[in-house]
């Protein structure tokens, strides 16, 4: 249990580190979408958001919720490769650094 509250706090880390990076460069919304984007289950909620809204709106607080409430974490997560894609030559290499440490924090085998 100890490895899993150390993996809770790492991750709580690298949600603060991702919204000082959005903020950082520029990228952070002061008003939230409309419902109807947020409810989309397509991967990403590419058909209704582009990524910095889907971090901001959908995973930030989802990923806080988890943690607040002690679930079970995602063990699948790619979010660095889209980042790369989305964010080319933008020069916001921090926040796709700290995107795919994310990643690699939540992608880890289950006992």
């Amino acid at each position: 249990m100890p490895d899993d509250v150390e993996r809770y706090a790492r991750v709580a880390d690298l949600l603060l580190s991702i919204e000082t990076e959005l903020r950082r460069a520029g990228l952070w919304a002061d008003l939230p979408p409309g419902p109807e984007a947020l409810a989309s289950e397509v991967p990403f909620a590419r058909d209704a958001l582009d990524l910095t809204g889907w971090l901001q709106f959908v995973l930030l607080p989802r990923m806080a919720a988890l943690l607040e409430h002690g679930a079970p974490l995602p063990t699948e997560c790619a979010i660095r490769p889209l980042a790369e894609v989305e964010f080319a030559g933008r020069g916001v290499e921090a926040l796709i650094d700290v995107l795919g440490e994310f990643d690699a924090l939540l992608v880890r085998p289950v006992p």
